[in-house]
């Protein structure tokens, strides 16, 4: 079976899920397959995974919930022959880098002060990523409302991670933009050409997670309007801002 192949068809898998991260996380590492048969009508097949740090503390939680939905995709993508029975294992061994020089340790000092941690646009795979005035995005469309909302002269944190939730379920939500005007918050979403019941359904979830923290105005636009007319966009999503709140 061809590895190359099959990854592919896992990530595919896995964004038609909305499972980016889990996608992003198996595209940094590398990996082979291996197809045993110890029994007659068994086949087994290790998936052998050598991961980067962050992904590593990852794959070696099995119960953690991306680990479980790449173990599902690659079983989900695996050829299925009715005379076999399959058994999918993940296998993970770090992978380590050493790239200090001699001077090592001041090499280390100068990287832990100058560390880069990114509370925005975290789950977006950086070959994906747009840049603009330093700040990241997931589209060209994202970018043309982030300039509209520059030019309206409006307060706004694009793609920023929120730590939300009730005491007992709490985790971490994007909206794409939370915007404040005149004082009053509120989220416009740009909704992607492919957005499918599933994506939907997520996206209510997140919605009323924020909703549910008082910020009350939420409005999702189509891509194509937000690509042709970003000023337009964000015009109407102001003033129905205003009107909501009185």
């Amino acid at each position: 079976m061809d590895t190359e192949v099959v990854l592919r068809q896992v990530i595919r898998f896995l964004l038609d899920g909305y499972d980016n991260n889990a996608a992003s996380l198996l595209l940094s590492c590398k990996l082979w397959l291996e197809m045993e048969n110890p029994e007659r009508n068994t086949i087994e097949c290790w998936v052998n995974i050598t991961a980067p740090r962050k992904a590593y503390d990852v794959f070696i939680d099995k119960n953690h919930p991306d680990t479980q939905v790449i173990k599902r995709a690659f079983e989900a993508v695996i050829d299925r022959d009715e005379q076999y029975s399959y058994k999918v294992y993940l296998s993970v061994e770090a992978q380590i880098s050493d790239d200090f020089g001699a001077d090592w340790r001041a090499e280390a000092e100068r990287e832990m002060l100058g560390s880069d941690y990114r509370n925005q646009a975290a789950f977006v795979w950086s070959s994906k990523i747009v840049n603009w005035n330093e700040l990241r995005f997931r589209s060209n469309t994202e970018v043309k409302i982030a300039i509209a909302l520059d030019r309206a002269g409006t307060l706004f944190l694009p793609n920023c991670s929120a730590r939300l939730g009730s005491s007992n379920n709490r985790g971490n939500e994007e909206a794409d933009f939370l915007i404040c005007h005149q004082g009053k918050w509120g989220i416009l979403e740009v909704d992607g050409p492919h957005h499918t019941p599933e994506r939907a359904a997520k996206d209510h979830e997140k919605v009323s997670r924020f909703q549910n923290h008082g910020i009350r105005f939420v409005r999702r636009y189509d891509a194509e309007r937000c690509y042709r007319e970003p000023d337009g966009v964000v015009k109407d999503f102001l003033e129905n801002l205003i009107k909501m709140y009185g």
